[in-house]
């Protein structure tokens, strides 16, 4: 996970992305291995420059979010409910960005061929 604009722009600076997908990577080598059709479509939802509440960044566990700990860590630190609010805000318009390209998808995929593998 990136936790800073910091770590966002030396990603940037060493491979010249322009943003990260840090979940799929392991996905994508399964369905490789397995010989599976395989897609990614993200939604950004945390620019360069969008800090990360304390709150949140207290809230990992190793790479684990845990729930929990963000509940209290939010409840003691009520400095960052506005940060958490606006990133609350992003993840909804991400979250929306998505379920049209879903849609899109789903609507188009009839038909498709996927090789050496029964859909």
């Amino acid at each position: 996970m990136l936790r800073s604009e910091d770590e966002k722009r030396k990603l940037n600076l060493a491979s010249n992305c322009v943003t990260a997908d840090m979940e799929s990577g392991a996905i994508a080598r399964l369905a490789e291995e397995h010989n599976l059709p395989f897609a990614v479509i993200r939604s950004v939802s945390d620019e360069l420059t969008t800090p990360l509440p304390a709150s949140v960044l207290n809230s990992f566990k190793g790479d684990t979010f845990e729930t929990r700990r963000f509940i209290y860590n939010a409840m003691v630190q009520p400095s960052d409910w506005k940060d958490i609010l606006k990133l609350s805000g992003e993840f909804k318009k991400a979250r929306k960005s998505l379920r049209t390209a879903a849609r899109v998808l789903i609507s188009q995929s009839e038909g498709w061929h996927y090789p050496n593998h029964n859909r």
